[in-house]
């Protein structure tokens, strides 16, 4: 696979992915999401971060129409997450067990595209005592692109302290494919250098086998780890 192209690469995966999502019931894609969510203390310990960097609080339905301000300084763990398609592996559970993250900021508060690298901050505790698991669907209905009450700009990213990203694919190099637009590339090159990466794929789209290698270029950057439903593996240590 070294020697094939991205673009046949990924066209190759979004039609794998797009029949996946028309075969997956609901309960199956429910499942995948926890876990998901159950593999999240695990990736923190890896990483050197403490069990209570997880909440096991309810996100309550305003929290990604309600962004939260910044985090003070010295505040608690800030990891930089995403909302997932319809077609990826489901994230909602991870935001769930997060009280506060940075997300991508794809939409301004008007409502309309933004053209650079911008994030958002979540906060995800609940706002109500009735928080239900239905208000959760609610948001994973969203999609990523929400409309938030603010945006910050590409640089906010030098304030997370772990990093989870969409991809194609992975590969046991920590070569990631993405989407192509090269989104990620750029705002990645905001982060910390010694602040851990992780991608978020199926499982038959992490390519262990050096067969299945994928193409790199020099602006491709690498991840730290690989999370699919079925598990997470460690793949380099940082690096950038």
């Amino acid at each position: 696979m070294i020697h094939e192209d991205k673009a046949l690469i990924r066209t190759r995966i979004r039609a794998q992915r797009s029949q996946r999502r028309i075969c997956t019931s609901a309960d199956q894609r429910a499942r995948e999401r926890a876990q998901l969510a159950a593999l999240w203390p695990e990736v923190l310990a890896d990483f050197g971060f403490s069990s209570a960097s997880v909440s096991s609080s309810p996100i309550d339905e305003a929290a990604l129409t309600s962004v939260s301000s910044p985090p003070a300084q010295g505040a608690s763990f800030l990891p930089a997450l995403f909302i997932s398609s319809p077609s990826e592996p489901d994230t909602a559970g991870l935001l769930q067990a997060c009280e506060r993250c940075l997300i991508p900021g794809l939409v301004d508060p008007d409502g309309k595209a933004v053209t650079g690298v911008a994030w958002t901050y979540v906060d995800s505790r609940p706002q109500a005592a009735e928080s239900t698991q239905a208000k959760l669907e609610s948001i994973v209905s969203i999609g990523p692109r929400f409309t938030p009450t603010r945006v910050e700009g590409a640089d906010e990213l030098a304030k997370a302290d772990l990093i989870v990203v969409p991809a194609l694919a992975v590969d046991a190099r920590g070569v990631r494919l993405g989407q192509g637009g090269g989104w990620y590339d750029r705002a990645l090159e905001h982060a910390r250098p010694d602040v851990p990466i992780i991608a978020v794929v199926f499982e038959d789209e992490f390519f262990s086998d050096p067969r299945d290698y994928l193409p790199v270029e020099p602006h491709d950057q690498q991840v730290n780890g690989v999370l699919t439903p079925s598990g997470y593996t460690r793949l380099i240590h940082n690096s950038r």
